[in-house]
């Protein structure tokens, strides 16, 4: 689907069957084969931000349940965009009232929604990503020889104006994250009721966060502003509850402004729901932090090197950025004795080494880079860990013979490669954790 707009207007699906009587029993109830569906585009408010209309594209699919048989989906598929028009030739059913589910877009399981999205990408002031991220469903009950279903949206969708105050520096948008507190999801899969047309969250499938990256934002001028759109799961915050939002401007600077809620907030399904994010000199982080905890097993990504499949080099992502792996010897995460997690390096030879390049952060210089040393082997590793460029190391050697290692830089900035380096001695290194602090630049 097309979605010119960002929020589309509520759809009405008009349904049209071909129809033949049973010629054996004129008593019975027509049997209806095959079927033809006409999307119609409902002007209602809320719907339209610029004038344009919601329009199908070739290839949209949505799916139908009827009478509430999730075992049975049919699949309608578009064959006239323009008009809006969907096609099952495959349906059979008698023309008496039946209970009609429509779902778009159509999948094997529709009745698990994929509501919102952990990231999103923004094209300019474009709201064309919204689509992906937003459902539709629709119930109607009726003869099938003319239905109408109004589809109705499963998302919310946040409308963040961004308003730079005086900031001369904040020439563009870069990102925007949203976080909400634990248990308030704001994306993920969810399960839908097609009696009472809840739908509910699956936990363990679904996030508190979700990010929104701009490209090709236009420039805006000081004091200017700039809108960011979101779509996300329908979520209610609770009494004395926030939301959070991250900014991060075209220059890396990096803004936190905090809405708390005295009286909780429900953001319904099918609402636009608008806030003003002003950027300011009291809202602009003077440091941020990537904390990554090793121990946990959610932490690693599944391409990272396991005990049965290790590694010697590549790039993974914790915690949102990447960190560049590269060893003389392979290494790999794993279970230890106490069933937590740690990144190993193991048995290490006089000579051999190991790199991990840590995230460059456009604006930030790293400050602090703390070390976490797993607590099943403390006193029984030999290794040595320093802080490095590619020219060379910036810090003393410490042994791994602590529960924590912490290195305090200066003189950093955001355009050099800087390595936690490791330094074999013919035992293994295995780390529970890094945290690093940026610092803003001037």
């Amino acid at each position: 689907m097309k979605k010119e707009s960002i929020f589309a207007a509520a759809t009405i699906f008009s349904l049209f069957f071909a129809a033949c009587n049973d010629a054996g029993d004129s008593s019975s109830v027509p049997e209806v084969r095959g079927m033809t569906l006409s999307a119609q585009h409902e002007e209602i408010s809320r719907t339209h931000f610029d004038g344009t209309a919601t329009t199908w594209s070739d290839g949209d699919a949505i799916t139908v349940f009827v009478d509430r048989n999730v075992s049975v989906p049919y699949r309608f598929e578009a064959v006239d965009p323009a008009k809006g028009t969907f096609s099952n030739g495959d349906i059979s059913l008698g023309d008496d009232e039946h209970t009609f589910h429509a779902i778009y877009p159509a999948a094997a399981d529709a009745t698990v929604l994929d509501i919102g999205a952990a990231t999103q990408t923004q094209k300019g002031a474009s709201t064309e990503h919204i689509a992906a991220a937003d459902p539709l469903v629709g119930k109607a009950v009726a003869r099938p020889s003319e239905v109408a279903v109004t589809m109705n949206h499963a998302a919310t969708v946040l409308k963040l104006d961004i308003v730079a105050a005086g900031l001369l520096d904040a020439e563009s948008i870069a990102s925007v994250k949203i976080e909400a507190s634990d248990g308030v999801f704001l994306h993920g899969r969810h399960t839908l009721d097609l009696v009472t047309g809840d739908v509910t969250a699956i936990t363990g499938r679904c996030g508190n966060a979700t990010e929104v990256a701009v490209v090709g934002s236009d420039d805006f001028a000081t004091d200017g502003e700039f809108t960011v759109w979101a779509a996300v799961a329908p979520f209610e915050i609770p009494a004395g509850e926030k939301l959070v939002f991250t900014v991060k401007d075209g220059r890396g600077g990096m803004y936190r402004i905090e809405k708390t809620f005295p009286d909780g907030k429900i953001f319904s399904a099918g609402k636009i729901m608008s806030t003003v994010l002003e950027l300011s000199e009291s809202s602009q982080l003077s440091e941020i932090n990537i904390d990554v905890d090793f121990t946990d097993p959610n932490a690693y990504t599944s391409d990272f090197p396991t005990a049965t499949a290790p590694a010697s080099s590549g790039t993974f992502v914790f915690s949102g950025h990447e960190f560049v792996f590269a060893s003389s010897t392979p290494f790999h995460n794993r279970e230890m004795s106490d069933k937590t997690r740690a990144l190993c390096f193991e048995t290490f030879a006089d000579k051999d080494t190991a790199k991990i390049r840590i995230p460059r952060v456009e604006g930030y210089a790293p400050a602090v880079v703390a070390i976490g040393v797993h607590s099943t082997i403390i006193n029984k590793q030999n290794a040595q860990i320093a802080i490095g460029t590619s020219k060379g190391e910036i810090t003393e050697r410490i042994n791994t013979f602590r529960a924590k290692i912490e290195f305090t830089l200066s003189d950093t900035d955001d355009k050099t490669d800087y390595y936690i380096d490791i330094y074999g001695n013919k035992a293994p290194c295995r780390l529970s954790s890094v945290g690093i602090t940026y610092a803003r630049l001037p």
